[in-house]
């Protein structure tokens, strides 16, 4: 193990076969172990990641995210192998943890904080979620092995649009398990016609293959997050009364519609659900 690098342990799931007990055909129960994974030591778990500070150094910038996604499309292996770089293929899918760590994109230290999020998606997770300022990025991650979790993605996207008003420039639709080629029930066409209608991100990545595709989604992520603030403080720092006049503009030209809930769009466990 290099210097400066410790060791933490993650749950994740052992299905070793156990050998069968002389006086019966059944066997064991299987058992959960601990499995161990070098890290480099500025990478953090939170356990309380409503309560934690920022950061002492002012010019390191804070970037907060969200993985979404139905059970399976591989949210903990996205996650991991994101900060990491390293890959492992199964996860207690029932453990929700937040992570933190710095990494450097085009020169600036960002102090990056991502919550994997478990168990089904509902309202009042979205709604956690999504509410103020928590997230600055929200990952909305399916697989292509599965038609279902392609749906829910499209649940989850349109309820944080339209429900929640989060800006689709936070936004990244992830398409997982590339590799699995013949396994495939979406096409990576419908997944780019997805992000063109909801005006977001899209990646298609393998996180079992490499870790490239992961980076592109991270360092695409955190210059979308930095363009996007960056942009907020120059609109800022205009004069009030042009600021009114903007804002009385975009009023007239919107007229306001009535948000559909997560249920009116589509229960995320209807699975014949239509796009």
């Amino acid at each position: 193990m290099s210097e400066g690098s410790r060791i933490i342990k993650i749950w994740v799931k052992q299905s070793a076969l156990n050998s069968k007990k002389s006086d019966s055909n059944t066997y064991r129960k299987m058992e959960r172990s601990m499995d161990c994974l070098t890290l480099p030591a500025n990478f953090e778990i939170a356990t309380k990641p409503r309560t934690l500070s920022v950061n002492s150094n002012s010019n390191m910038k804070s970037i907060r995210s969200v993985v979404l996604g139905k059970d399976g499309v591989g949210k903990s292996a996205f996650t991991v192998r994101l900060l990491t770089k390293r890959f492992i293929g199964e996860y207690d899918s029932s453990l929700e943890e937040t992570y933190r760590h710095r990494v450097e994109i085009d020169g600036q230290n960002i102090l990056l904080e991502i919550l994997d999020t478990a168990g089904q998606n509902s309202v009042e997770k979205i709604d956690a979620c999504s509410r103020g300022d928590i997230a600055d990025v929200y990952y909305i991650l399916y697989s292509n092995t599965d038609r279902s979790s392609f749906k829910e993605a499209v649940l989850i996207a349109k309820y944080l649009v339209e429900t929640r008003n989060v800006s689709k420039t936070a936004i990244f639709l992830i398409g997982t398990k590339k590799d699995l080629k013949y396994q495939q029930d979406v096409t990576e066409y419908e997944g780019r016609l997805l992000a063109m209608e909801l005006g977001c991100e899209f990646y298609t990545i393998s996180s079992s293959e490499g870790y490239d595709g992961t980076q592109d989604v991270l360092r695409g992520s955190v210059r979308a997050v930095m363009n996007h603030k960056h942009n907020k403080e120059n609109s800022g720092s205009k004069s009030p009364l042009m600021r009114r006049v903007k804002n009385g503009l975009r009023s007239k030209s919107h007229s306001p519609v009535a948000s559909p809930s997560y249920q009116q769009i589509l229960d995320p466990r209807d699975r014949t659900a239509t796009l």
